[in-house]
């Protein structure tokens, strides 16, 4: 019963505060900048001040001319994608490697073959994805590059349509 007691007037202590609190706010008296604020307008909004000064994002691109540029990223882009395409290719061979030394009704031409042996075909596969993780992370490293100095996106892939 105590416990409920010393509860109720703990609520209503924390209840008065906050009504102080909000009365004081109440009373705060405006100043004139305040009913400058409030002058411009009927419905009781706030007018900004001053609208803030927009600042140009420099829409100037690295590496030289806009030619240059174009054709530098569009190498750039090029390049690490046909990287990443290869990349891919070798881990499909590789995949389809261990497909072949699974299969045991395959018979064996060489004794050395990674076709036929299950290690070196896992090998094979583990290298070919690093490669092709590596080949991924270049060119999404180029992307990140070229949005930080605010190169289109179309130039990456060689489109110039504008």
């Amino acid at each position: 019963m105590k416990i409920i007691l010393y509860a109720v007037i703990a609520v209503l202590i924390l209840h008065l505060t906050c009504a102080q609190l909000y009365v004081a706010a109440a009373d705060q008296p405006y100043t004139n900048t305040d009913l400058e604020k409030y002058q411009g307008s009927r419905n009781g909004s706030v007018v900004p001040e001053k609208p803030e000064p927009t600042r140009k994002q420099d829409s100037k691109v690295s590496r030289g001319s806009d030619e240059k540029s174009k054709r530098y990223w569009c190498s750039k882009g090029t390049a690490l994608r046909a990287k990443v395409d290869k990349a891919t290719d070798k881990v499909e061979l590789a995949e389809r490697d261990i497909a072949a030394a699974d299969n045991t009704t395959v018979t064996k031409k060489k004794k050395n073959s990674s076709e036929h042996n299950p290690k070196s075909a896992e090998k094979k596969l583990r290298t070919a994805k690093k490669e092709l993780y590596r080949a991924e992370q270049a060119l999404e490293a180029l992307e990140q590059d070229a949005h930080r100095q605010n190169v289109p996106p179309g130039w990456l892939r060689c489109q110039f349509s504008y």
